[in-house]
């Protein structure tokens, strides 16, 4: 039998579907104080999602990885210079 392995893209993409269904519990958040809350949560989960996908504090991101086992295609899509341009609007 073989062992389990982790599947980064599988990780990656139910972090976008985290990312999404946080953002519809801010926006319906029923008073400030719990808007406030949620949102502070969100922006938390944000931070740490782009981290996994960016790399930082001396770790690889996602990007890196699509790199290094694909000659170069995170780069060559410009995923990074995206984030780059999301990172103010967020």
């Amino acid at each position: 039998t073989e062992k389990a392995k982790p599947m980064i893209f599988a990780i990656m993409r139910n972090g976008h579907e985290v990312i999404r269904g946080m953002m519809k519990d801010v926006l319906i958040s029923p008073d400030v104080q719990v808007f406030r809350e949620r949102y502070a949560i969100f922006v938390k989960w944000q931070e740490l999602h782009a981290l996994c996908e960016e790399g930082g504090n001396g770790g690889r991101g996602l990007f890196q990885i699509i790199d290094e086992k694909f000659e170069g295609k995170a780069s060559n899509a410009g995923l990074q210079a995206a984030h780059g341009r999301l990172h103010p609007l967020e």
